[in-house]
């Protein structure tokens, strides 16, 4: 099973949005927080970092699991591709908290993920 992510689709899915909402490249790159090279990339099917791809599909409201080359889909016990052990993180997480002062919102603040409901 093929498990490739196709960068050129998540590159095409970006272009629709932009163009639906009337947006510049440069628009798209600064409110998705990535630079413009990193769109790019997709676009040239180059070399890309987890990090960018994920901004990316965030922006785009959708899952990683869209843009592989099976369509996501996945054998039994097979992990799926780019994710990560949600139970784990969480407890990696809230392990390392109270040594912080940290409450929950301020972890999200942190980490840039103001727009989960934390």
């Amino acid at each position: 099973m093929n498990r490739q992510f196709k960068k050129l689709a998540l590159y095409t899915a970006l272009d629709t949005k932009r163009r639906s909402r009337g947006m510049s490249w440069q628009r798209v790159a600064r409110e998705i927080g990535v630079a413009s090279s990193t769109i790019s990339r997709a676009q040239h099917d180059g070399p890309m970092e987890t990090d960018g791809m994920l901004a990316m599909v965030r922006w785009l409201g959708c899952a990683p699991e869209e843009f592989m080359a099976d369509g996501g889909r996945l054998r039994k016990g097979q992990p799926p591709a780019g994710r990560f052990n949600v139970k784990s993180l969480y407890r990696a997480l809230d392990e390392r908290r109270p040594a912080n002062q940290m409450a929950w919102k301020d972890v999200c603040r942190e980490l840039d993920i103001a727009r989960l409901p934390c």
